[in-house]
């Protein structure tokens, strides 16, 4: 039953971070600074009425594949009766990331729509299915402030080189967007992905239940 444990724990671990590995550079690293500023080019603290709406349209992509690659592999583990969050992440993460650049400016923005709201949300739809879901939220808090910290510890030094660098081209937003998800964002989803997995079944039949969901999965993706 432990390697049993262990093995599905792995798989989780390994599914959650590949999902994210495609998800945080294809919408966050590449999809969203194509869209808000591709489209609109540079801007100041203030954004006009284009570059508002590009930048929003941009956050709603990224909030789409995220929360529906998250969705994917929470169900695959905990069960399909997990709320989705669909709506409400669609809603919330523009919001909170505007609230938090309005009102504090860079780099508020991020730490509360990048980092704390995709806690939240997990401990949303995970609250229902885990032992204790306030130390999951706890120590997702825990992980997500860590990491935020480190990250920008990681991009503050290179800022003179990085703006030398690109200067206002596009590829200066890509850059910066790529280099977070390595140093910050996706180190932050792993461990929250080693979090997680400690929260998988632990009785026999529930066991039983998600490797049976898991396997049956597996084949309808071969076939």
């Amino acid at each position: 039953m432990n390697t049993s444990v262990d093995t599905l724990r792995n798989t989780f671990v390994k599914q959650w971070l590949g999902s994210h590995l495609v998800t945080l550079y294809g919408g966050l690293g590449l999809a969203f600074p194509l869209i808000a500023h591709g489209i609109t080019g540079p801007h100041g603290v203030y954004l006009n009425p284009a570059q508002l709406v590009a930048h929003t349209i941009g956050l709603l992509v990224v909030a789409i594949v995220t929360n529906y690659s998250q969705n994917r592999v929470l169900t695959r583990f905990f069960g399909p009766s997990l709320p989705s969050l669909n709506t409400f992440y669609l809603l919330a993460l523009p919001t909170v990331f505007w609230i938090s650049y309005y009102a504090f400016y860079i780099p508020y923005d991020i730490l509360f729509g990048l980092y704390l709201l995709p806690v939240l949300s997990l401990w949303w739809k995970l609250m229902g299915v885990v032992a204790r879901p306030g130390w999951l939220l706890a120590l997702g808090m825990l992980i997500a402030l860590v990491g935020f910290v480190l990250a920008f510890a990681c991009v503050m030094p290179i800022i003179p080189w990085w703006q030398a660098t690109f200067g206002n081209r596009l590829s200066a937003d890509v850059f910066f967007w790529c280099y977070l998800i390595t140093v910050g964002l996706l180190p932050t989803a792993a461990c929250m992905g080693l979090l997680i997995q400690t929260h998988l079944p632990h009785k026999a039949a529930a066991l039983r239940e998600v490797a049976s969901s898991h396997a049956s999965w597996s084949i309808h993706r071969v076939r």
